[in-house]
C-alpha cells in the first residue's frame, strides 16, 4: 500500500491503519498482524504516535522485525510485507497485511481488534451452530454444513451428532444444544416422530428466546431429490393434520406408562423407563407450542433455501457474528 505520510497525518485515518509508537515486541506485532488479517486487512505503521485525537510523526528507532520469525508465530501465514521508509530524515516502518478469509491463528486463538481507535486485541468468539436432523436427511445436512463452512470457515463451528465417537454419552451431548448460538432444524415427518430429535428441540425450548436461535427448513415434495430414501419424509405441520403429531406423542407416553406397570418387578428397567417417560412427557408438553411456532413462522423448503444459497440462515449468522464482535 502506497501511503502519503502528509495526507495520512492530516486526514487522521484509522480503522484498518494502526499506529504504533515507540515500538512493540515481536509477539504483539504478530498478534496485530493476525488481527488485521482476520478482519479486512490493513497496515501497521511504526513511528507514528496516536494520542487519541491527533497523529504525530515521531520516527522508529528499533530493529526491523524479521519476517520469518513472525511467520513462525503465525503458523505459516506470510501474506504481509515489511517496508522500512524515510521521511524528513526519520525512519518509519510499514507492514501491509492482506485479509485472510481462512483466519490467522496466533497462540491458539483468532485475534481481532476491539475497536478502530486503539490497538487492544481480543479473541474472535466463534459462532456455534447445531444442525438437528433425522438420519434420512443427513445428505441435506451435509449440504448445509459444507455451504456454511465454505462461507464462514473459522468464524463458525458446526456441531452434529456425526461427531460422536464410540461410548460418548448421547444424552449429555443433546443437552448441550442450548449452548449453541444457532440451531438449524431440518423438519420432516420422521423428525417430528423421533425421540432424539424432539428431545433436542425441547432442550432448545428451555431457552425463552429459542425462536431467535432457530433456523428451520420444512422438507417438501420438491426436496425429495436430495434424499436417497423413498420413504415418506414430508411433514404435515399445517392445519388440523399437525394435531396427529400431538396424538402420536400422547399415545407413545401412554404405551410407555403401560409398559412400566408390566415391569414393576424390575428395578433397573423401571428406572430407565421412568427416565424415558419423563423425556417423552416433556415432548408432549412442548410439541404443541413448537408446531404452533412452525405454523406462525414463514418457513421455506430445502430447495428454495438451497437455490438462494441459504441466505436466510446466513443473515442470522451475520447477526450473531456482529454480536460477538462487539
Amino acid at each position: 500500500m502506497n501511503l502519503n505520510l502528509k495526507d495520512l497525518l492530516k486526514e487522521q485515518k484509522r480503522g484498518n491503519i494502526r499506529y504504533i509508537y515507540p515500538g512493540e515486541n515481536i509477539d504483539t506485532i504478530a498478534k496485530m498482524i493476525a488481527a488485521l488479517a482476520n478482519m479486512r486487512g490493513g497496515t501497521l505503521l511504526f513511528g507514528i504516535e496516536d494520542d487519541g485525537c491527533d497523529l504525530h510523526f515521531k520516527g522508529y528507532a528499533f530493529e526491523t522485525p524479521e519476517k520469518n520469525k513472525l511467520v513462525e508465530k503465525l503458523e505459516g501465514f506470510e501474506d504481509f510485507k515489511i517496508k522500512e521508509l524515510n521521511e524528513n530524515n526519520k525512519t518509519f516502518l510499514q507492514i501491509d497485511v492482506d485479509m485472510n478469509s481462512d483466519g490467522v491463528n496466533y497462540g491458539g486463538i483468532f485475534p481481532i481488534f476491539y475497536s478502530d481507535y486503539h490497538n487492544m486485541t481480543k479473541e474472535f468468539e466463534i459462532v456455534k451452530i447445531f444442525i438437528s436432523y433425522n438420519h434420512k436427511t443427513s445428505h441435506m445436512a451435509d449440504i448445509v454444513e459444507e455451504n456454511l463452512n465454505e462461507k464462514y470457515r473459522y468464524k463458525v463451528k458446526i456441531n452434529r451428532d456425526n461427531q460422536l465417537v464410540y461410548r460418548d454419552d448421547i444424552e449429555k451431548y443433546m443437552d448441550t444444544i442450548k449452548e449453541n448460538d444457532l440451531v438449524i432444524s431440518l423438519i420432516t415427518d420422521d423428525y417430528l416422530k423421533s425421540e432424539a430429535c424432539m428431545y433436542e428441540i425441547t432442550e432448545l425450548m428451555r431457552d425463552t428466546r429459542y425462536s431467535e436461535k432457530l433456523a428451520f427448513i420444512i422438507i417438501s415434495e420438491t426436496d425429495l431429490e436430495y434424499s436417497p430414501t423413498e420413504l415418506k419424509i414430508v411433514p404435515n405441520i399445517y392445519g388440523e393434520t399437525r394435531y396427529e403429531y400431538i396424538e402420536y406423542w400422547v399415545n407413545k407416553k401412554r404405551n410407555y406408562s403401560n409398559r412400566l406397570e408390566n415391569l414393576s418387578d424390575s428395578f433397573t428397567s423401571t428406572v430407565e423407563l421412568n427416565a424415558t417417560i419423563r423425556r417423552v412427557g416433556r415432548i408432549c408438553d412442548e410439541i404443541g407450542s413448537f408446531l404452533d411456532f412452525l405454523n406462525r413462522s414463514m418457513g421455506k423448503d430445502f430447495t428454495s433455501m438451497h437455490n438462494n444459497n441459504f441466505m436466510e440462515i446466513k443473515n442470522m449468522i451475520e447477526v450473531k457474528i456482529n454480536e460477538v464482535r462487539l
